[in-house]
């Protein structure tokens, strides 16, 4: 049986013929680094008009060069950010607006941003010493009530004494029982009053716990705003942004704080600003997002301010639960094994 002839050209071959077409090879950057190391565009300036990678630099990386590469990203401040600040600070929803619209490439994202306000925040806090100054205090409150309620207790009048019947002498008490009455006597009301108040001040106090309020304040906007039916990430966008400003407006409110020496008519003054503002930015931030009237708004704004600050208190409550659940337990094993 004689072998099949292959076509020697095109022309000739027929229509079910396929011809062998090696793979493609992986194409290869140019030299002198004429292509993008990402993507393998060509480049025709110092970044790649594709994905927009900077150009890939011939010196070696040293020490020395990423070090000024680190310098550089955490103190160089571009025209995204200042101009994201500014629409920030002076057109409250601006941004949010933006965002769902779709125009994000000339501002930062909203994570970003929060983020950004929070360390800026953090940093104003640890470096004045606000946060220990307001954690003293909400301390030295709640001791100046208990000892007020421990004095209110001591000068309530005794009963009349009533003539105690003859009973038989109790039986002695084992030396388990008196290491149980022992543990107990430690465990008096002021203390897990003391643990549970000191939870609460460090939680409601600490600027890094922060970082969850948005999901917090999310979920109040969609609350209050759920005739408008939107979805939570829309509400979510909202929340990142009216923090971020949030921040922002608390660390420029700290020196306020500062210049009082205690809970005194300043420091009010200072807190009440602070909610002036807020509330303000709300209103303006919700009338260019939602379109509302401005009697709505304001209605708006009233029930967001409560139900905002109700759903932040959430993780210091669930932490005083969590505290006196856990000396309720340790209380409990320490009676069992005593």
């Amino acid at each position: 049986m004689s072998q099949p002839v292959l076509p020697v050209s095109p022309s000739e071959a027929p229509a079910s013929y396929t011809a062998f077409v090696p793979p493609a090879a992986m194409p290869m950057p140019l030299p002198n680094s004429a292509a993008c190391a990402n993507c393998l565009a060509p480049l025709t300036g110092a970044f790649c008009a594709q994905c927009g990678a900077p150009r890939l630099e011939d010196r070696p990386l040293t020490v020395r060069r990423f070090g000024g590469d680190l310098w550089t990203e955490l103190t160089s401040v571009d025209s995204a950010t200042i101009r994201t600040i500014r629409a920030l600070v002076l057109e409250p929803g601006r941004l949010t607006r933006e965002y769902l619209d779709g125009r994000t490439r000339w501002y930062l994202s909203p994570l970003r941003l929060f983020l950004l306000a929070t360390s800026l925040m953090v940093f104003v806090s640890a470096t004045s010493g606000y946060q220990q100054r307001m954690i003293d205090e909400m301390r030295s409150n709640a001791e100046v009530q208990q000892r007020a309620n421990e004095a209110r207790y001591a000068t309530k009048p005794a009963a009349a004494a009533v003539p105690a019947k003859v009973a038989a002498p109790a039986k002695p008490l084992t030396p388990r029982k008196l290491r149980q009455r022992a543990i107990l006597r430690r465990f008096k009301p002021a203390v897990l009053m003391t643990a549970l108040l000191d939870t609460i001040a460090t939680v409601s106090t600490s600027p890094w716990l922060q970082i969850g309020n948005p999901l917090a304040v999310g979920l109040a906007l969609a609350l209050v705003l759920r005739r408008k039916r939107r979805n939570y990430a829309e509400h979510f966008v909202h929340a990142l942004h009216f923090m971020a400003f949030s921040g922002l407006l608390s660390a420029a409110l700290i020196p306020v704080h500062q210049l009082s020496a205690g809970p005194t008519t300043l420091f009010s003054l200072a807190s009440l600003l602070y909610w002036v503002i807020a509330a303000r930015y709300f209103f303006l931030s919700a009338r260019r997002i939602y379109g509302d009237s401005i009697r709505r708004t304001v209605a708006d704004t009233a029930l967001f301010a409560v139900t905002a600050q109700t759903s932040m208190m959430m993780l210091p409550i669930v932490a005083a639960i969590g505290t006196i659940v856990w000396l309720v337990a340790s209380l409990a094993v320490r009676i069992l094994l005593a």
